[in-house]
């Protein structure tokens, strides 16, 4: 295990900026996941993690040691890519035996590391196959135990379930959490896709333009968002533009088009500041007839998405549209588009937020 720390690190390609400035620290044994969008910088930052591309500016730290310099084979890393970049004319085995060989491990204890990680990946007795004798699962376990058997300090992980159905994705990413845990490998991991991220990490950090807008643990980063973007790039959300009217102690009145509205503050704000609220659509209830409490409105159903275990409602509130979503349909029944209804959300569940983004 070993803890990097991230100091101020740049990155530019000719005259494009990539990376601005980014300070993270990531404790041993910690799975950490890199989220944004394509083109936000993750990769390019995964990438100098591993040394493969030098900051222009910055340093790299494993366990308070500068690294910055250090090419790749002399940081003790394990990387997992996208696309597996496994070797098409070697067997399974000789994948993976590959980062031991050209450290000239002994070949008796070869043969006994590569068999016990094909083992503990779900590939025993494989080792003779060819990558294309595989399936799309098969190839990723073997790209994993080829980053594992090295004993690596750290796992880097890039994009390494896109490529599979989203099936044996689900499957694949318990397991490398599963294994995460087992072998206590600080691991850094990389991805675009929200659920994921949730799933499978300790914290998570927000990528967006080559910043991090937000660093914490998944429950944190859902129901505490630090910016809009964040809000927006965790899940599904409603967000609605106002303005505060009444601002007390973790609490605001905001105007909107949808009437005055309750919302929680979790930073300051005054009376005229321009906030964007923020509620979840399983916070949204809806229904047919007036409820009492706070945040009540009175709209009109103008879509309505039958899911099965869920039904998706977009309800014309004023001049906004509340996006809800409805669990166990067949107890509630089914709303239908032109149907006059009521939606309520507690705001303890609206949050107000002042800031759209941390990028400039």
């Amino acid at each position: 295990m070993v803890s990097v720390k991230l100091d101020n690190i740049w990155m530019s390609f000719g005259g494009l900026t990539v990376l601005k400035g980014i300070s993270l620290d990531i404790g041993e044994g910690e799975f950490l996941t890199l989220l944004g969008p394509s083109g936000c910088g993750k990769t390019t930052l995964l990438r100098i993690i591993a040394g493969l591309y030098r900051p222009v500016k910055g340093r790299v730290l494993f366990d308070g040691r500068d690294v910055t310099g250090l090419p790749p084979w002399e940081r003790n890393i394990g990387f997992v890519f996208q696309d597996y970049a496994l070797w098409p004319h070697m067997t399974v085995f000789d994948n993976v035996a590959y980062g031991l060989r050209i450290r000239r491990v002994p070949r008796d204890e070869v043969r006994e590391r590569v068999e016990e990680v094909l083992a503990l990946v779900g590939l025993e007795g494989l080792g003779d196959r060819y990558p294309h004798q595989l399936s799309g699962g098969q190839q990723q376990r073997v790209a994993l135990a080829r980053a594992i058997v090295i004993n690596p300090s750290l796992l880097l992980l890039d994009e390494p379930l896109s490529n599979l159905d989203a099936k044996i994705r689900v499957s694949v990413r318990g397991e490398i959490r599963k294994l995460q845990k087992r072998l206590k490998i600080t691991t850094i991991y990389v991805t675009h896709d929200q659920e994921e991220a949730l799933v499978i990490s300790d914290r998570i950090a927000v990528v967006n333009k080559g910043v991090v807008e937000q660093v914490d643990d998944p429950w944190s980063l859902y129901y505490h968002p630090k910016t809009l973007f964040v809000a927006d790039f965790i899940g599904q959300v409603n967000m609605v533009e106002g303005r505060v009217a009444e601002a007390g102690e973790g609490s605001a009145i905001v105007e909107t088009g949808m009437g005055a509205v309750a919302a929680r503050l979790e930073e300051e704000a005054r009376a005229g500041d321009k906030v964007y609220l923020v509620f979840r659509p399983e916070n949204v209830e809806v229904s047919r007839e007036k409820p009492d409490g706070a945040n009540v409105y009175g709209g009109v159903v103008g879509a309505a998405h039958f899911l099965g275990n869920i039904l998706r409602v977009e309800v014309a509130v004023g001049g906004e549209t509340v996006k809800a979503e409805i669990h166990n349909p067949l107890k509630r029944g089914v709303l239908k588009p032109g149907e006059k209804v009521f939606v309520s959300v507690d705001p303890d569940s609206v949050l107000a937020l002042k800031r759209a983004s941390r990028v400039d």
